[in-house]
């Protein structure tokens, strides 16, 4: 994409910074004269964090530090030059509170260095605000730096084809699993720090998905696996409609066209009126509609809970049988729904334990039980 107006050139500055110190120079984004990004360096600082990782109460920074204890100041200045680059992405975070976090990591050493001022001005407006860079911090962290390891251990020809080619290094990016979950909003963000005219400045895969669903018959050729791809394409074709006036994917006209529908009261109304009927086939097209809404809000709905939990180890699930075009074989469905379930337990197991909540019209009820589904 082309870079987004409106936003101060430090911006893009800052992440060409971020781009070199990572994946080139591997020095220092605050004392270039230092090689803190350097493998060695990224090995002890996963010891230290990683290996003895807390998902425990308390504040992040105060846990940070106790798992951070024995670290020399290089240790720490790469600590708080990583969680500058997590921070750099979201909007959630003001860029007060960002280089505050950052200076209160770089008080940990017994000789702190300044924030240089390009690193200030470059968080002043944010991409995104997925609430992920607050709530899985340690967690992007933790993929950020078993990311760089890995990319450290590609032979120089191939980081260098890599640095060249988005759309290769997008596939690399992704086949890097963090062993601590919860990472995806980091990797799409990781995206456009190196690659901001090539991928959206956009950290939700599920809002990608949202989007190429939306426009794909921009796509001459259809849908393809590369998905940062197609969107590129379908910007091409709204850039060549709205010109100049199409910046992002959130603005309107745009965002009206793939944003999810709400469930009104009238599609429960006409899903209850449908019950009369047994075959599918029997619905009014209002009808059918309304399954369909009510069948799409429970696919993202289920979409967004895979998200939060990482997806890795996780399975969506919906109706089982059901397609909205045709119902369950030409019937009626019973009930419409999705799970979420562990991979581990898809194939073992007839079910997986339930939270349950039914709504009726004479009340709801809430309850827990082995899910015989799906």
């Amino acid at each position: 994409m082309a870079k987004l107006p409106g936003f101060p050139e430090a911006t893009f500055a800052a992440q060409q910074r971020i781009r070199e110190t990572a994946l080139i120079r591997y020095d220092s984004l605050f004392t270039p004269e230092r090689k803190l990004w350097s493998l060695g360096n990224l090995r002890q600082f996963h010891t230290l964090f990683v290996g003895r990782f807390d998902k425990g109460e308390g504040s992040f920074l105060e846990k940070w530090k106790k798992q951070l204890d024995g670290a020399g100041d290089d240790i720490f200045q790469l600590a708080a030059e990583l969680l500058y680059v997590q921070q750099f992405f979201a909007k959630v975070t003001g860029p007060e509170k960002k280089i505050e976090n950052v200076r209160a990591v770089l008080a940990w050493c017994t000789q702190p260095v300044s924030i240089p001022d390009w690193a200030v001005e470059g968080v002043s407006r944010g991409h995104s605000r997925d609430m992920s860079f607050n709530q899985h911090r340690p967690f992007h962290l933790a993929w950020l730096t078993e990311y760089l390891i890995h990319w450290h251990g590609l032979p120089e020809a191939e980081r260098s084809i890599l640095l060249n080619d988005p759309w290769r290094f997008a596939q690399d990016v992704r086949a890097v699993e963090s062993s601590r979950g919860a990472y995806q909003s980091m990797q799409e963000a990781w995206l456009y720090i190196a690659f901001p005219d090539t991928f959206e400045n956009m950290s939700s895969r599920l809002h990608k998905q949202r989007i190429r669903d939306a426009f794909v018959d921009r796509l001459q050729s259809g849908p393809s696996s590369n998905i940062d791809l197609d969107l590129f394409a379908i910007r091409q074709s709204l850039t060549s409609q709205y010109g100049k006036e199409f910046h992002h994917f959130y603005q309107s006209p745009i965002i009206e066209q793939w944003q999810q529908a709400n469930i009104t009261e009238r599609d429960i109304d006409l899903i209850k009126q449908s019950r009369l009927s047994e075959k599918y086939a029997d619905f009014s097209v209002e009808q059918r509609g309304a399954y369909k809404r009510v069948h799409e809000a429970l696919r993202q709905l289920g979409a967004i809970a895979l998200e939060e939990l990482g997806g890795r180890d996780y399975v969506l699930k919906l109706t089982s049988g059901f397609h909205p075009n045709s119902g369950v074989r030409g019937n009626k469905p019973k009930d419409l729904w999705f799970g979420v379930y562990r991979k581990e337990n898809e194939e073992r197991f007839l079910g997986n334990p339930q939270n349950f909540y039914d709504r009726f019209k004479s009340g709801s009820r809430v309850g827990f039980l082995a899910n015989r589904t799906p």
